[in-house]
């Protein structure tokens, strides 16, 4: 749909430049976009949402602290959620459970909420939980796929009591992923982008690590890369995942330079750094709706979409 493809490009140029734009030329294609989509809310309150979406966005790029160490002094979560040290995973991982008391909500975009606290009150979740992966795990949580659910909160809004307005985007039909018993540690190379695409997979479990040549590079010469880990099982011919996390790796230069071309070579710069961890499930690999749930979270956090879907089409 061009009109669709006009939008998507004004919002990733956006994101991506955080530069000045034409508000007025931006508008139009937002228009655009509206009449060409169905959408029950007037042209008004689409515009409206989407600039607000936009402004929100980097209200939190501004106000959050590297992500890769917690900043205890500016920690205002635990100085306003009284419950915050009743969580072990809290205590191990500086991730919340979802519970009995606290539960992932979306009221504008998602959030969570604590029933012990008064009822305008809600606790942000970190800037690398999109409002997709939200969407997902919500949607995977109520079918009871996931069994146990801990999320990277925001430390340092601490509990507020109101939220700005956003929109979520739907996620479509993704491959099938088959004969995991067949596979062996991979290496896919993209030349064009310098990127490399690691799996290993063994003993049910599953890794993948995106290694780039445009590595981010923070304080004092530390390399960060990013990993999504999955543990799965099979029952009656299908496969099962039963814990999925996301987290941040961080290697020293040296470390790095090894890592290049030694798939168990660690990162042990800093802590790792995680964003969201299932544990003790049971999702299928392929959703009734079609969807891959593996490759819809690597396609969410990893940039190497065509080396994803390279290796993914090779093991079908």
């Amino acid at each position: 749909m061009k009109n669709k493809e006009i939008y998507e490009k004004d919002i990733l140029r956006i994101e991506k430049e955080k530069k000045e734009i034409d508000f007025l030329k931006m508008i139009h294609n937002f228009k655009i976009y509206y009449e060409d989509a169905n959408y029950e809310m007037s042209i008004e309150e689409f515009v409206y949402n989407e600039i607000l979406k936009l402004l929100y966005e980097k209200y939190r790029s501004i106000i959050e602290e590297p992500d890769y160490k917690i900043n205890e002094k500016n920690n205002m979560l635990e100085k306003t959620y009284e419950f915050i040290n009743d969580d072990t995973q809290y205590k191990k991982y500086k991730l919340l459970k979802i519970n009995k008391y606290r539960k992932l909500i979306k009221i504008r975009f998602f959030c969570l909420k604590d029933v012990r606290m008064k009822t305008n009150n809600y606790i942000m979740l970190d800037n690398h939980l999109s409002e997709k992966i939200c969407e997902k795990l919500k949607q995977l949580k109520d079918k009871k796929y996931i069994k146990d659910l801990s999320l990277k909160p925001n430390y340092y809004l601490g509990i507020l009591e109101k939220i700005p307005s956003a929109e979520g985007i739907d996620f479509g039909k993704t491959f099938k992923f088959e004969n995991l018993k067949e596979i062996l540690p991979t290496k896919l190379v993209s030349y064009e982008k310098g990127e490399n695409l690691w799996i290993n997979i063994e003993r049910n479990s599953i890794t993948f690590e995106e290694i780039s040549e445009n590595f981010e590079i923070i304080e004092d010469d530390i390399i960060k890369t990013q990993v999504i880990h999955c543990e799965y099982f099979e029952k009656a011919g299908k496969f099962y995942i039963s814990h999925i996390d996301h987290e941040y790796i961080f290697y020293s230069i040296e470390e790095y330079e090894k890592r290049l071309c030694d798939i168990k070579q660690k990162g042990k710069a800093l802590k790792k750094v995680k964003t969201f961890k299932i544990d003790n499930s049971e999702i299928p690999f392929i959703l009734d709706d079609g969807t891959n749930i593996l490759l819809f979270f690597l396609n969410e956090y990893f940039n190497s979409e065509k080396l994803l879907l390279e290796y993914f089409e090779n093991i079908n």
